[in-house]
């Protein structure tokens, strides 16, 4: 077969297609396609070839070039699709895993800082409570035993005891704290008879007798015998 145009090949396929006519015109087709394929110089193996080219490249019989270029671009665009929903996927299930990831953090940091914080609590109240039982102590002690009189076996009854004024002096009050009211000033030496020993807000005061007058002063400005 010699060089064909594809205007030559475009008009022979014409009269090819009338080959499926009536039986008149499908005749008169007929020999239209022979004397067109001699004129172009074309046996008949080579319009064997033609046919057998055409089937090769996928043609089906009532379809079209155009049609099967554009049933190509169909499949193309639909293997495309099924990648992009196979993509789409893929990224879903990404982050799925990675949403569970961020919750399970965040219950995690939640639970150790509220381990830390009910630890610190305890440890918080515990110290609290030390504190408070070690005052309660202090505070709730009971005061000395009264020692008993010698040699008049009266029992619970309080012994004569004598405190005297240390150096630097000492202050008489009406009550046992340092904001009642203040009845007199004793000098260094002054000796006192001690009735009793009482606590008052942290402090120990011993209740004295002087001349006639009872008041209260505070353990450390005496030296009890």
């Amino acid at each position: 077969m010699g060089e064909v145009s594809g205007e030559d090949l475009e008009r022979l396929a014409n009269r090819m297609a009338l080959l499926v006519s009536d039986d008149g015109e499908a005749d008169n087709a007929g020999r239209a396609v022979g004397q067109l394929a001699r004129r172009l110089g074309l046996s008949g193996g080579d319009l064997k070839a033609l046919v057998l080219a055409s089937a090769a490249s996928g043609f089906r019989p009532g379809s079209s070039p155009a049609t099967l270029r554009l049933e190509q671009e169909i499949d193309a665009l639909r293997r495309e699709l099924r990648e992009a929903r196979e993509g789409e996927r893929a990224a879903r299930e990404d982050r799925d895993a990675l949403v569970a990831e961020n919750g399970a953090m965040r219950v995690a940091m939640y639970r150790r800082r509220a381990g830390a914080k009910m630890r610190n609590l305890v440890l918080g109240l515990g110290a609290i409570g030390v504190v408070v039982v070690a005052a309660g102590v202090v505070l709730l002690a009971p005061d000395p035993a009264p020692v008993p009189m010698g040699g008049r076996g009266d029992v619970g009854v309080p012994a004569a005891r004598v405190a005297m004024v240390r150096g630097a002096g000492a202050v008489l009050y009406r009550g046992p704290d340092r904001s009642t009211e203040i009845i007199g000033r004793l000098g260094a030496g002054t000796r006192l008879l001690v009735q009793r020993t009482e606590w008052r807000s942290m402090m120990q005061w011993v209740q004295v007798e002087v001349e006639g007058r009872v008041g209260y002063v505070a353990t450390t400005e005496v030296e009890i015998f």
